[in-house]
């Protein structure tokens, strides 16, 4: 492996061919409606439209993340990129979420492929990429060998490999070794992602080991935009709890911490943002069941509330700035691996989480040790830990200046990053 400068010998092993036709390091969600979505595409048969598109691309980066988050990654990565390079862009996503998010920013964005050789030939043709960049932890055999054989970089980016799909990987490394073998170019978040890739068969001299771009500083605080929302829904001085990007069952456990807090802070307001906003309806019944004032972001007009429920999309952010503070989803169901512990910290507000937080494991273990995020383990740590925030007495700026120490580290991450692709574009 490699930091951003340094080389060491290559890893010679033999490769092997792999029959099997797909692999996702990402357990797929949903499999028969996101693999549906879109499907005539995905199988490569593009409309009139689609085509007239391509014929405009010469030979642009095709970048994919699997799904919201990877999705806006590449967002990221690629605008940083723009001044750098003379191509065009084209992205791609697996899930319809992430498709949609990529669109609203005005992308050509496309599903991805089915991992078959026909879909992925018929990809190859028509988008005549000059390089492909795939975000974090998906590994398609199909689309690396068409790749190898047209002579296209195929490079990983923010590469990751979790703990439990190392280990599934390990006991079936003879299936998967061909595919790791053929990667041009792995950029890890950590070292301990750059010896997992090594040991499941990427050559040593093609790993660089360039940091956590998840260390980006999400998004400007707009403080502008907080206050107006302030004001639109109705709030004053009442402190207020942020549940973000909550999962099935989560919701449960934050109108329980609720409950109990309520005895405490009369006047607390709940905000529930779900993952998935199909499950707003739920979300709603639950809490008014237990009695609490519930309301949908899009439905105030003039209601007295004490839980609302965020039925629109794109407000998040913003939410966590009304904050006292926040929990962050994803981390209290198994499987999902948590959401952005960032987007909280960018406003000076203390982030909680639950247990399961995969994705994030290095930063939730350096926001515990920084005292900037707590972790709760259960409903009565849940209720211990947004009680300690309530009351604590820890100011914004000292937030902020924690904060700025890991937005400093994720933008050195971004410039290795930007950095290794581009002398990989031109040769060096």
């Amino acid at each position: 492996m490699k930091n951003s400068s340094q080389k060491t010998d290559t890893i010679r092993n033999s490769t092997n061919s792999s029959p099997i036709t797909s692999l996702n390091l990402v357990p797929m969600k949903r499999p028969l409606e996101v693999i549906g979505f879109r499907l005539k595409e995905r199988l490569g048969f593009f409309d009139k439209k689609l085509w007239e598109r391509f014929k405009c691309l010469s030979h642009p980066l095709w970048f994919h993340g699997a799904s919201v988050g990877e999705a806006l990654l590449c967002l990221r990565v690629a605008q940083a990129l723009k001044p750098l390079v003379w191509n065009d862009f084209v992205f791609s996503a697996m899930t319809p979420e992430g498709i949609r998010l990529l669109e609203r920013q005005g992308e050509l964005a496309l599903p991805l492929p089915l991992d078959l050789p026909f879909s992925v030939r018929r990809y190859m043709k028509a988008i005549q990429p000059k390089a492909i960049l795939i975000a974090e932890s998906e590994i398609w055999p199909n689309l690396i060998s068409a790749a190898k054989k047209a002579g296209i970089p195929l490079v990983v980016f923010n590469a990751r490999i979790s703990s439990a799909n190392f280990k599934r990987l390990r006991l079936l490394k003879g299936l998967f070794y061909k595919a790791f073998s053929q990667l041009s170019l792995v950029l890890a978040r950590s070292p301990e992602d750059a010896e997992r890739f090594a040991h499941l068969g990427v050559p040593e001299d093609r790993i660089y080991v360039t940091g956590d771009l998840k260390f980006l500083r999400p998004f400007q605080p707009q403080w502008d935009q907080v206050e107006v929302l302030r004001a639109e829904i109705g709030l004053s001085d009442q402190r207020v709890i942020i549940a973000g990007s909550t999962h099935q069952g989560e919701e449960e456990l934050v109108l329980y911490a609720f409950v109990k807090l309520r005895e405490k802070f009369p006047s607390l307001r709940l905000i529930i943002a779900p993952r998935h906003i199909q499950r707003v309806g739920e979300v709603i019944g639950r809490s008014t069941s237990l009695g609490f004032n519930t309301t949908r972001r899009t439905a105030l007009s003039g209601r007295i509330w004490d839980v609302m429920v965020v039925d629109t999309v794109g407000e998040l952010r913003n939410f966590y700035g009304l904050a006292d503070v926040a929990f962050v989803g994803g981390s209290f169901v198994k499987g999902v691996g948590g959401h952005n512990l960032l987007e909280p910290l960018v406003w000076g507000k203390p982030v909680i989480f639950g247990p399961f937080v995969e994705n994030f494991k290095g930063l939730a273990e350096r926001l515990e040790r920084e005292r900037l995020g707590f972790k709760a383990t259960s409903p009565e740590e849940l209720v211990l830990c947004l009680h300690r925030s309530l009351t604590a007495d820890v100011l914004s700026e000292e937030i902020y200046r924690k904060t700025s120490v890991l937005f400093e580290e994720g933008q050195r991450a971004l410039e290795n990053t930007l950095s290794a692709i581009k002398d990989l574009l031109e040769g060096k």
